[in-house]
């Protein structure tokens, strides 16, 4: 039985291996919406996507990026019709990003081919190992998610 101080290394090497690979794919998924952009653009895109409208002090607290970089990537996005500001109807002093129909559209093809590519991947995995990888990977995010809320928080 190999011992949890070895396997801990490996599960910090693969985890190495998965983060290179997956900055790689999300650059790929970014120029996969316009040749120009980096995977910040696409993040962005994906969480306005995912939650409708947004206020871009929200997506630097989500991304943990600084706000100038935002608001850079916010610019050029809006540039080339994928996004735009809206004034935001609680507060009309603030301004809200949502996808345009163009970016949506855009967005949707990408996805729909990362879904195909990492179907791929998996072809040669039995729904049995898949399932299980699928579960371990949910048990490992619940459990860093728990553990990232400072002591003072927890209950």
């Amino acid at each position: 039985m190999p011992d949890k101080i070895g396997s801990l290394r490996v599960v910090e090497g693969e985890f190495g291996l998965v983060l290179r690979r997956i900055r790689r794919v999300m650059d790929e998924r970014a120029r996969g919406l316009h040749p120009d952009l980096s995977a910040p653009s696409y993040w962005i895109m994906a969480a306005l996507n995912e939650r409708g409208p947004t206020r871009a002090a929200d997506l630097v607290e989500t991304f943990g990026l600084d706000k100038g970089a935002v608001s850079r990537y916010v610019a050029h996005l809006v540039s080339l019709e994928f996004i735009v500001k809206e004034r935001d109807p609680q507060d009309g002093r603030a301004q809200l990003l949502n996808l345009t129909d163009l970016g949506r559209q855009r967005l949707e093809a990408v996805v729909a081919k990362g879904r195909s590519d990492v179907a791929t991947k998996f072809a040669g995995w039995s729904e049995v190992d898949l399932h299980t990888f699928a579960t371990l990977l949910q048990r490992y995010n619940a459990t860093a998610d728990r553990s990232s809320v400072p002591s003072s928080r927890r209950s």
